[in-house]
């Protein structure tokens, strides 16, 4: 099944009772990378460390293409903006996108030690691959036999609508190796789709949504599950409560670690 590449034995949608308790799960993601060295100077490169020294004088200076530099103040009004626009129109992924990057720092930190303990992990830092339309070559996937995971991510793409990349670019998070960590979180959004066989429903997306906060401990993906009361009708929402809570938490302790998994080689 597709859950197996990730190492879920169990298919997604057949789940209704938990193994674990959840805040044991939870508690888990969040405990793994306490002795990360988020506050180091040696864990950083040199372009951070100067725009750490320069840009409360100069705030035009940019780490990478897309960034925007900001001090914490204006992250906090930007997240709190963007917070209150997502939750109006949960459709606004820049919105999203805005309040990821500036919600994110400790787990980002977080996300790139795990990355860093596992072969695939630091592979991935090291190459640093990129998602786009050229490099996938989805008329190739499209002509991959039916049933591999090239073939049901060409499938995905297509029946959706969705272009390979569309996905919003990382602005404010003021580390060139981290926001490549968040680049690539969004870039392997899909791809779980496929391996999970969540469809793209409010209530699906939710189950999304907490496996990956579960596994990344990013507050976006908590911030964007907390919507369904708003999203949702009870009857779906006490589903999604009964089925697909139960489903994410034993998903996100049964699966590798979705950033440490090499989902271009596996589209082969």
């Amino acid at each position: 099944t597709m859950l197996n590449f990730m190492g879920c034995g169990f298919p997604a949608k057949t789940i209704r009772g938990l193994r674990k308790p959840f805040w044991d799960s939870v508690c888990r993601n969040w405990r793994h990378g306490l002795s990360c060295r988020a506050f180091s100077s040696a864990d950083t490169g040199p372009e951070t460390q100067k725009f750490r020294a320069n840009h409360w004088l100069d705030n035009s200076y940019g780490l990478y293409e897309s960034h925007i530099p900001t001090s914490t103040a204006q992250k906090m009004l930007i997240a709190a903006s963007a917070a209150f626009s997502a939750l109006r129109d949960p459709e606004r992924g820049d919105q999203v996108a805005a309040l990821g990057d500036t919600t994110a720092y400790f787990a980002l930190h977080r996300i790139r030690d795990r990355m860093r303990g596992d072969p695939v992990g630091r592979q991935i830092l090291r190459e640093r691959p990129i998602v786009t339309a050229e490099r996938l070559d989805l008329p190739r996937l499209r002509n991959l036999p039916p049933g591999t995971f090239g073939h049901q991510y060409a499938e995905f793409m297509d029946s959706r609508g969705f272009l390979t990349d569309e996905r919003p670019r990382v602005h404010y998070v003021d580390d060139e190796e981290l926001a490549y960590v968040m680049r690539r979180f969004r870039e392997c959004h899909d791809f779980v789709h496929v391996l999970t066989g969540l469809d793209t429903s409010v209530e699906s997306e939710l189950a999304q949504k907490l496996f990956e906060f579960l596994q990344t401990g990013l507050p976006v993906c908590l911030l964007s599950a907390s919507a369904a009361p708003v999203l949702l009708p009870r009857e779906r929402l006490l589903t999604v409560w009964g089925v697909w809570v139960p489903w994410a938490v034993r998903a996100a302790a049964e699966a590798r670690f979705m950033l440490s998994v090499d989902y271009e080689a596996a589209l082969a």
